[in-house]
Parts: structure tokens; sequence; C-alpha cells
């Protein structure tokens, strides 16, 4: 009994003094009423369209206010609703689904044709490829980060699985809320939102998945190092046969289609733009982003 009546004692002393907590003014005044206030204006942006919310965002963030508020999912004392679980290994490229509108074919493939040619190879051949570290993805179908490293592997070889970093979201959201709650981690970790266009001159949707438009672009992009790194994987005796085998993966890869036709590559989520990748990550994972709407 007398350790049960201290074990309650315990108990209360940490649930007042968390309760303090939560009302005492911090450096930037967020006592209980500002944090209402704030939660509201956090309910108001999350209703919002996507394109609207993260023209929002970037005025928000500007409001030390508000940055504080998204930074306290661990201290609004109900940290389980900002949790999001995190899983890190290879998903194949098949399983995943774009969620922006562009994807452009010299953005795919531009870099390794010219820097690594050999890669390309060596992607086609092999079950999970070298793309110099994991995208991010969110339960296991949407890309959040890193379309054109997953699209020049889907364009390589189709079959093989590409280093992810999964978010793990309760209550299967939709692509755009996903991308949201990934905006707001970079706002909350580096109180800016980077922006960046696509080459939407060689934007494989825009070719509507013509075999001849296709090619014309492959056939400026790809190298002839990089075709001849994939003759073999692919059993082919040219170039041409070459640009032929990516254009079908490409036409493959139109028609998946994508999740948010009306999201522009530059309001996509730029985890790598500012800080490092894992300290959104590592903020999302402790819960400690006040990001959940019905909190």
């Amino acid at each position: 009994m007398k350790l049960i009546m201290e074990g309650w004692r315990s108990f209360i002393n940490e649930d007042e003094e968390m309760t303090k907590r939560a009302s005492s003014p911090t450096k930037v005044g967020i006592n209980k009423a500002e944090y209402q206030n704030q939660k509201k204006v956090l309910q108001d942006l999350i209703a919002q369209d996507y394109v609207a919310f993260v023209g929002e965002l970037q005025k928000r963030i500007k409001d030390p206010k508000f940055r504080q508020f998204l930074n306290m999912g661990i201290e609004d004392r109900n940290m389980e609703d900002d949790l999001v679980g995190i899983a890190e290994g290879p998903i194949p490229v098949k399983d995943l689904k774009p969620t922006q509108s562009q994807i452009g074919l010299a953005d795919s493939l531009g870099w390794v044709s010219q820097n690594k040619p050999t890669q390309a190879g060596e992607t086609a051949a092999g079950d999970v490829a070298d793309v110099g570290g994991p995208i991010i993805t969110a339960n296991g179908q949407y890309i959040v980060d890193g379309h054109h490293r997953w699209s020049q592997v889907f364009l390589l070889n189709p079959n093989a699985s590409i280093p992810a970093i999964d978010f793990r979201i309760e209550g299967n959201p939709d692509a755009k809320s996903v991308l949201k709650l990934t905006q707001l981690a970079i706002a909350a970790v580096d109180r800016v939102l980077p922006l960046v266009p696509a080459d939407a001159k060689t934007d494989i949707f825009a070719t509507r998945g013509d075999p001849g438009a296709i090619k014309a672009i492959l056939n400026k992009v790809v190298s002839d190092e990089m075709a001849q790194s994939l003759m073999k994987p692919y059993g082919a005796r040219s170039k041409e046969e070459v640009i032929n085998k990516i254009t079908a993966n490409a036409v493959g890869l139109f028609k998946r289609g994508t999740h948010n036709p009306d999201v522009p590559r530059k309001f996509m989520p730029q985890l790598d733009k500012v800080s490092a990748p894992s300290k959104k990550v590592a903020k999302i994972q402790a819960g400690d982003l006040n990001w959940n709407r019905e909190a």
C-alpha cells in the first residue's frame, strides 16, 4: 500500500509539474490561451488546399509563436497524437507512387549519364539500387522526397528496389496530407520552405506517354558511355536498342500517373536543402512536431 501511495504521489507531482509548464509563459509567450490560438492557426492552415498551404506556411513560420507551437509536440502533454513510426529499408519501385505532377527525364537520368554512366548498368542488373542514400516515402506507397532518384531506378530497372526511409502514419492519410506533414517538419527545423522548380521541358507527363517524344528526349540525355553500360544487362546490341528499352520503361512510368496532378514540383518538400534530412526525420519520429490538426 505504501508503494502504491508513493507511486500515486509521484504521478500527481509529475502531472502538476507538466500542467505548470504547459500553462506558464515561455520566452516568446506561449501560455495556455496562446497555445489554443496557435492550435486554431494550424487547424485552419492544414485545411487549406495544398498549394495555398505551402504559401501560407512560408508566412506563418516567420512568427516565433507559431514556430514554438510547431516544436511543442512533446511539451503539449499529448505526444502520442504526434508520433509517426519510421521504417528503413528497400522498397520495390513498382510499389511507390509519385506525388508531384512533373518528373523530368533529364532530371532523372542526366546526372548519372554524365557523371556515373557505369552506375546505370549496375542499377539495371541489380536488385537494390545505389542512389546515394535513401529517399523519403510514406506508408510504403507515396514518394515524399526523392522523385527523380526513384524515377531513375524505374527507368533503368522497374524490377529493382530503392533504399527508403518510410513514414508509418496511422489513419491512412492521402498524399497531400503526407506532404503537409513533411513541410511542417521542414518549417519547424529549418524555418524556411525551399522551393525547387523542375525541368518542365523534359517532363514525362508532358509527353503524354508518346514513345516518339520520349525517345527524342532520351537521345539527348543518354550518353554513349551510359548506353554501353546498359547493353549487357539489357541484352542489347546498340544504343538504339538501349533507348528502346528505357522508352518502354518510361511509358510504364507514365501510365502510373501521379496522385497530385495539380502540384508542381516547386511546391514539393525539399528535406535536404537547408539542414540534413535526418534532422527532420528525427523530429517527426520523436513526436516533437506538433502537426496533428485534431489534437
